[in-house]
């Protein structure tokens, strides 16, 4: 499945999952982060998921910050530097599996400058619902002047 995939990417790896977990490398420390749409075993044994940096606590909805994570951690995706952080709701502020789609925008505005490149026109991208701001990124770094609008701080 090629979404669980993320090749290429040096700062982000799904190490295993299994039982309603995730065990995910961001950066240079390991999450366990709960998901409730798994539900088959883990492959690695349970000591690997034991050295965990954090563990995401379902039922106190915290995380057990054990090795003193700071409060935030600056992670790469290709060209692109930004930020990832433990919040109270069991997500970093980075989400891998949205890495397909930065390709895809990245893809679609080098085509689309392609055909104006001759033109004074600028392309522009509105980004509805855009929360921690990647996907903004990908297309401000491509070229294109991007509004972002989102709700979340």
């Amino acid at each position: 499945m090629t979404i669980l995939q993320t090749p290429g990417w040096g700062d982000y790896e799904l190490l295993d999952s299994g039982d309603g977990h995730r065990l995910e490398r961001f950066g240079k420390y390991i999450l366990v982060r709960p998901d409730p749409q798994i539900i088959w075993k883990p492959n690695l044994p349970q000591s690997e998921w034991l050295k965990a940096d954090a563990i995401f606590q379902k039922n106190k909805e915290h995380w057990q910050n054990r090795t003193n994570i700071p409060k935030k951690w600056l992670m790469h995706y290709e060209d692109l530097a930004f930020y990832a952080e433990l919040t109270p709701f069991k997500h970093t502020g980075v989400f891998p599996e949205q890495h397909l789609q930065w390709d895809w925008m990245r893809e679609k505005i080098k085509k689309q400058k392609a055909k104006i490149k001759d033109t004074d026109k600028k392309l522009k991208i509105l980004n509805l619902f855009a929360y921690t701001g990647i996907a903004s990124l990908v297309c401000a770094e491509e070229g294109a002047e991007v509004t972002h609008v989102d709700a979340s701080r």
